[in-house]
């Protein structure tokens, strides 16, 4: 039998959907830095996002990702006057996330907490691919 493309990533979905957590606590230093990120100058978040993920790649033994932060407005999209789409961030399997800064329509710094749920939530699809080894990164249960 053919292991198919749709078949790899099929299985890749079933066993991302089987991980409900991972066994990690963040550091001490890990914790300090995301609090920087939520309580610090939303204009210097780049280096401040470098810096976490540098962090947490290291505790959880995985390559570095390079964020590629954009103090700018978040993409997207209109149609007959109404946000019909926004790209909040994105991971690319090169290993590195594009984050925007701003939000889509009135330009206005993302609130810290949406900042930050947005760049871990990117993370996790990095520790998709180089952690758990998957093929494909989904938003399945334990996502």
């Amino acid at each position: 039998m053919r292991f198919t493309r749709a078949r790899a990533a099929d299985w890749d979905y079933e066993r991302s959907n089987l991980i409900l957590q991972l066994d990690y606590t963040p550091s001490a230093g890990a914790q300090k830095l995301a609090r920087e990120l939520l309580d610090g100058d939303p204009a210097r978040r780049g280096t401040r996002s470098q810096a976490l993920l540098d962090c947490l790649a290291a505790e959880l033994k995985v390559p570095r990702v390079l964020v590629r932060f954009r103090d700018e407005p978040q993409k997207h999209r209109r149609r007959g006057g109404r946000l019909t789409y926004k790209e909040y961030a994105h991971y690319d399997p090169d290993g590195s996330i594009t984050i925007y800064n701003k939000t889509a329509v009135r330009e206005k710094y993302l609130a810290p907490k949406a900042y930050l749920d947005t760049l871990v939530h990117e993370f996790l699809h990095h520790l998709d691919y180089e952690l758990l080894k998957l093929r494909h990164t989904f938003h399945t249960k334990g996502f």
